[in-house]
This record gives C-alpha cells, structure tokens and sequence, in this order.
C-alpha cells in the first residue's frame, strides 16, 4: 500500500462452527517502519459475534514528506477464545514511499544547431521498477519542420534514477523568432507525476533572416527625428527646419503639427534634432522638442556680419520646449501659444558670446578667438572677451543657470527620451568646435555646466529630480539636472528599460566611436579620455592625445589626470579607417530590439547606426553589458540619423537627406 493511502486494513477470518462468539487479540510489531512515525501502534480484540464469519481492522499510516524506501510491519493475532489459530497468524505490510517517487521533468533549452534536445527524467525512489510513456505536442515549433517526434515508453529498472530522451532538432536556415514545443508525459506506473507532467523545449534560432526594406513615410524635408502615440497610431516627425509633421492612417498630413521655424537655427548640424511624445498622450497631451535656438534679435540686430541672421552660423544656443497638442482637431495640431520652455530660459543673445562670429574653424592661436558662450567673469558679471581670458580665470568663473551652449556649427543638443519611471532625458553637446582642439571643451568637467551631459529632468517642469547624482537641493540648479558627465556629441541614445538606463552614442572625433552605457553618475572622461582598445582589444578609456597637449588645455588635463577621477570606459568602440576615401564616422546609437517578429538572434540586441558611413550594425551584450558580437545589419545607406523598435515589431530608420523614414520586416 501507498504512504499517501491513510490507512491499511486488515481482515480476519473465521471458519467451522459460527454458532457461538469468539474472540482473539492483535497487535502491530515494528520492523523497519518506526511506530509513531510510519504507521500508528494498534492493539486490541476482536469478537466475532455468532455467526460473523469477518472483521475487519484499520491501522494508521502517516504520510511524512521524507523520499525513504519502501518500509514493513508486522500485524499479528494470538490469544483465540472460543476458537483455534490457523496457520496464517501474521501479515506483513509493506507501506511504499511516494516521497521521492514524484517524476522531476527538465525543460532543456538548445540551439538550433546543436542537433539534439535532450530530456531529463529523474525519480527520487529507485527501489523498484517504473515506467511512464511520453509524446510529442506541437508548439511554435512544428514536428517535421523544427524538429522529429519521438514517443514511447521510458522504463526504470530497479536502482535506476534517471533516464533521458533524444530528440533530433532540425537546422534549417530560416531566421526566425524562439519556438517550443513539447513532451507530454502520462501513465506513469511505480512513480507519480506532479502537475508538471510536461516539458517544454525552447529551440534557439541561430539564423539571421532576410529582410524587405520598405519606405513608409515619403516627401519630408530633411527629418531628423520621430516618435509614435502610445498608441501607435500616430507618428510625430520633426523637421530639422523647424516644422512638425503628422503620419497617421498611411497618409502624412497636409497640415503641420507646429512650425517652429523661426525660433530654430538651421544650419549645418543644428536644428530641430530631438523630438518626444508624452508617454500619457493623449491624457497628457504634450509634444516635447529640442532644437537650435534663433533668438528675436536675429532679426532686429544688423552687423557688418551676417552670421547672426536667421539660420547662420554664428555663436548660437539651445532650448527644450513642450507644446500642447489640441484636442479640437484630434492632437494633430499644436494650440497656439502654448510652449513652455522646460531647458535653455536663458539661452538668449546676452549670454551668446560673438553670435556674428563663427568659432568652429578659428585657430587657437588667433586674436578673435571666441570666449565660450554661457561662462561669466565672476567679478565682473560678464561674458569673457576671449578664450584666453577664460583660461587665465579659471578660478574665477560662473556658469549661467539653464543656458545651453552652441559655440559650434555642430555639437548642440541630441535627443529625447522617457525613462521607464517618466522622466525625461535629454542629451546635449559639448558645443565646441569638431575639427580643432577647443580649449572651451573643458566645460563638459564642469558639473555645473550643462554642456556635454546627459540630463534628467521633470518632464512637466523641467526641474532636476532629488534621485539625481549631482542634486544640491536646488531642482533649477544647472547641476542638479545632471545624469552623466564627459560626453563629446551624444546625438542619439536609447533607454534600457531592463534598468532605466540611457545607452548613448557619443560621436567620437578623429579616431574612435563609442557606445555608453550611462549609469547614474557616469563621467566619460571627455575632452581628456576617448574610448578606445588596449594591445588586448580590450575596451578601454584612453588619454585624449591632442587635449592632453594643446597649449590651452594641457594645464587642466594635467590637474584632471593627477586628480584621480573615475572615468567610465565605454562599454563598445571602433575605429575610424584612416583612409583617404573614408567618409567620416558618426555613431548613431538605436533601440534594443525587443519585437517578436525578427529572429531571435536579434532579441535584446542594440542597434547602432553610422550617419556617415551609412551602415547599420547590430550588437549582442552580454549579462555584464559587454558586447560579445557584431553583426552589419544594413549598408549603403543615405545619412541615417534614429533607429527605432516599431510596435509592429519592425525597425524603423529615419534617412536624412532622402526624406524618407523606412522599415526593414522579416520576409
């Protein structure tokens, strides 16, 4: 009898003469079952009134929860009143353990390649023998196409604890998502199977896939950047002029969303970069846009230059605005007049240093050197009059709160993001000059500067959040709106929302690119570190060569390597080619894949892209966030400058010079 069974009973029989009453006495004897702990010790009489030829007797069996052999007692009679014994005066019960005898079944996960599933059986009682038969049930994998079925019956010998099933796994070379399927298990004889009577076997493609590429939105005018509706039925694009455009129902719409254009510097790398949508829309209607800044008095102040008129290429700053979308015309227009300035209140002409001057191309060595916009003499309360100035004054120096320089035709402001717990991140430029050594790069170390970070803001006010790393109290602070540090342009990133972490694609300059992974406090080491590889090919942070040695930022290289400070290396790197028809190199850093109709190579992998080069790479991180493989998932491709996961589980790019955003899907 079975532990779990409660009880056994025992019947006594009486043969001959049942006229008259008899009786006989009983009792149970220990052997290798412990009375009290395997079955309960029972003693007493039986009488059999006249003409009773059975009696029957229960004894307790106590189900513990310990895997043990199979154990035995005795029950026994003597003592017979009004009859004699026969010769079967003792039975032996044998109590069979169902503790360990449960089927313990393994859900194996294998690669496409590796040819066999394999499936583990194991028994905890192996004192005698078992079997249990088991089938094939198709799941996403298909019999025949994924895999082969195999069924039958699996037999346990006595003593023997395991067994395993073979199942062949089919390689084919079609790229596709994970499938499973499964061995149902049933009948099992000697053992027990629980309510985990199957196993489930998880087939890990190993193939690439084919791809269509396909355009889906056409006639744009140089966009830069995009974002859906929670929803997805809309798409918000922006314009690197300054106009916002609505995509919904296949159709791009005739009317803009806003025009913004004459507040927006649109030249060579500046304009409307960044572009978000307000996770709650339309609930909270909002539409957020960062861009280059024209202030009024282009258009009033008139010099000998003409560099600070409207889209030129003077000394420029930036600013982050949220708009309202209205509900009178279904949110696809903004309501007049209702932006609200969230970052740059003071990116205006006063703190802009020479806006009739562009300082990307000056020598270091020239007299007009530009001071760099937004830094005040603290004695004096004013701009600097030049670089120099600046640099012989460091110890004399006072940020503009919430003025986000642009002292450069490219470096300004990069993109938006929502975090996973609704704040906004924001990255911004170091706003110097990309083709020379710009003494004026040394801001990005100054955590009260907001050039050169990564920021996380109130989406609603704008202020800096009290989790933040450098939060003093103040939320209107420039550093209290501070998340990462160091960063030369960091145009693009995405969010990791495993842990609300940015990933960000900081453009390096003349030899490597890096790929960040920006935790809480992280300082890239920018402009006296860049990414890089040792003689190990390890990712390392290496000595930025040129600022440790120009004249005008040795000094402060010097102070900055002797001082100790914890520089994050990035977590992936490459180099520029050095060759004569090198087109330049401009990372672009994308989505984690997570859709469900790419093959599952791609599954929680990074895409990056190189405007320049017009390439499109995919990379594989391990658990540690390090990168284990690279994959080229796309060339010869016009300037793309964001790379997005679609709902549809499609990935989205947006071409800059061709107007177009397109979309790869599996064929």
């Amino acid at each position: 009898m079975r532990e779990s069974d409660g009880s056994v009973s025992i019947t006594l029989l009486r043969s001959g003469d049942l006229k008259g009453i008899s009786s006989v006495k009983y009792s149970t004897t220990a052997e290798s079952a412990t009375a009290g702990v395997d079955y309960t010790q029972t003693a007493g009489t039986i009488i059999f009134a006249a003409g009773e030829s059975s009696r029957q007797v229960k004894i307790p069996i106590l189900n513990d929860s310990l895997p043990e052999p199979n154990e035995t007692f005795s029950f026994v009679i003597d003592q017979p009143e009004g009859a004699t014994l026969g010769i079967q005066r003792t039975a032996v019960i044998t109590i069979q353990d169902d503790d360990g005898t449960d089927l313990e079944i393994s859900q194996p996960v294998v690669n496409e390649k590796d040819g066999t599933a394999t499936v583990t059986v194991t028994r905890g009682n192996s004192s005698a023998t078992a079997s249990v038969d088991y089938k094939p049930l198709d799941g996403t994998a298909k019999v025949g196409s994924d895999y082969k079925a195999v069924s039958g019956t699996l037999n346990f010998a006595a003593g023997q604890i395991s067994k395993t099933i073979a199942i062949p796994i089919i390689n084919d070379t079609a790229g596709e998502p994970n499938e499973t399927f499964s061995l149902k298990f049933s009948n099992a004889i000697g053992a027990k199977l629980t309510s985990k009577d199957t196993s489930v076997i998880t087939i890990i493609d190993d193939d690439p896939g084919s791809f269509v590429k396909e355009t889906v939105v056409s006639g744009l005018n140089a966009p830069t950047a995009f974002d859906w509706t929670p929803d997805n039925k809309r798409m918000f694009i922006a314009q690197k002029d300054g106009v916002v455009k609505v995509f919904e129902n296949s159709t791009l719409l005739s009317t803009p969303f806003i025009d913004i254009s004459r507040q927006v510097n649109n030249t060579s790398d500046r304009g409307l970069l960044g572009i978000a949508v307000h996770p709650d829309f339309p609930k909270t209607p909002y539409v957020y846009l960062l861009f280059t800044y024209d202030p009024a008095e282009v258009y009033t102040n008139k010099t000998s230059s003409t560099l600070d008129d409207p889209d030129k290429a003077g000394n420029r700053a930036a600013r982050l605005i949220r708009v309202t979308a209205d509900a009178k015309t279904n949110y696809t227009t903004a309501i007049a007049n209702s932006e609200v300035i969230l970052l740059g209140k003071n990116s205006i002409w006063q703190y802009i240093s020479r806006p009739d001057g562009n300082s990307t191309n000056v020598s270091t060595n020239n007299t007009a050197n530009f001071a760099p916009s937004g830094i005040l003499n603290k004695t004096t309360g004013k701009l600097f009059t030049n670089t120099q100035d600046y640099l012989n004054n460091l110890n004399n120096v006072t940020n503009v709160q919430d003025f986000i320089a642009t002292d450069s035709e490219s470096h300004s402001i990069g993109s938006l993001q929502f975090g996973t717990d609704g704040s906004l991140f924001v990255s911004i430029g170091d706003g110097t000059s990309y083709n020379r050594e710009d003494p004026r790069a040394i801001r990005v170390q100054d955590i009260n500067n907001l050039s050169g970070k990564m920021l996380r803001i109130d989406p609603i006010t704008g202020e800096g959040l009290d989790d933040n790393p450098y939060y003093n109290g103040d939320p209107n602070s420039n550093r209290s709106k501070v998340y990462n540090s160091g960063l030369r342009n960091p145009f693009r990133f995405t969010i990791d929302a495993r842990n609300n972490t940015p990933v960000i694609g900081d453009v390096g300059w003349r030899n490597w690119e890096e790929i960040n992974i920006g935790k809480k406090g992280a300082n890239f080491g920018w402009p006296y570190f860049e990414g890089g590889l040792d003689a190990n090919g390890n990712v390392v942070s290496l000595k930025q060569s040129q600022y440790a040695v120009n004249p005008g930022t040795a000094s402060s290289a010097t102070t900055f390597y002797n001082s100790g400070a914890k520089v994050t290396a990035p977590t992936y790197t490459y180099k520029h080619s050095n060759a004569n028809n090198d087109p330049g190199s401009a990372v672009v850093g994308g989505d984690f894949y997570t859709g469900n109709t790419f093959p599952s190579i791609y599954q929680n992998t990074l895409f990056i892209a190189d405007a320049s080069r017009g390439t499109i790479d995919n990379l594989t991180l391990n658990s540690e966030g390090k990168v284990v493989s690279v994959r080229r998932f796309a060339s010869d491709l016009v300037s793309p400058v964001q790379i997005s996961n679609g709902a549809d589980g499609n990935i989205y790019y947006v071409s800059l010079y061709t107007g177009k955003i397109e979309r790869w899907r599996p064929v």
